[in-house]
């Protein structure tokens, strides 16, 4: 039986014997460029030059994050131009404001009428803000799809439905983009 000595990283280990040299090489840590010789007085030479001699994987390095955690946690906190839930509380926060601002104006203009004129001018322009609401999610919905389906170029979408969503050809480019599977998801 053989005495075996190795070096790794500029370390000699060793003495160890034909199993423990064919374990370390099916493990990954003896690989064919790894130096090896036999006995205490014998010649180094590479471990693929050993009759019988397996080789397995290279063990893998613990993967090190390519961002700190201090980046990470800023780009969490960042709100993107088009995150979704905050594109919508935009949306309804600007349409709130514009009844507000209608009734406010109809209120300024005739401060004469009846409370049943006014109700009607109230009641006219909340249904003119729900269609506002409605058209706003029907032009903006494939941005929305891209949103929901975590596209990978869901800002992308929705910069191309925002500006030429008014084309009807710009709006089914979008939803056909938004439909698509992400390369990550791809198998």
């Amino acid at each position: 039986m053989n005495q075996w000595y190795v070096t790794k990283n500029g370390k000699e280990h060793g003495p160890g014997t034909d199993a423990d040299l064919l374990r370390m090489g099916r493990q990954g840590f003896v690989t064919q460029k790894t130096r090896v010789r036999r006995a205490a007085d014998g010649k180094w030479f590479r471990a693929d030059q050993i009759r019988g001699m397996e080789f397995g994987p290279p063990p893998v390095p613990p993967e090190v994050p390519k961002k700190s955690v201090y980046l990470a946690m800023r780009k969490r906190r960042a709100m993107k131009l088009f995150d979704s839930k905050a594109f919508c509380y935009l949306l309804f926060l600007l349409v709130g404001m514009l009844c507000v601002l209608l009734v406010a104006i109809i209120l300024v203009k005739y401060p004469g009428e009846s409370a049943a004129t006014t109700i009607d001018v109230i009641a006219a322009i909340a249904t003119v803000a729900l269609v506002f609401g409605a058209f706003t999610f029907g032009y903006l919905f494939p941005y929305f799809v891209a949103r929901v389906r975590h596209h990978h170029n869901a800002e992308a979408i929705g910069i191309l439905n925002l500006f030429l969503g008014w084309t009807f050809l710009g709006w089914v480019l979008a939803l056909v983009w938004a439909c698509t599977t992400s390369p990550q998801f791809r198998r």
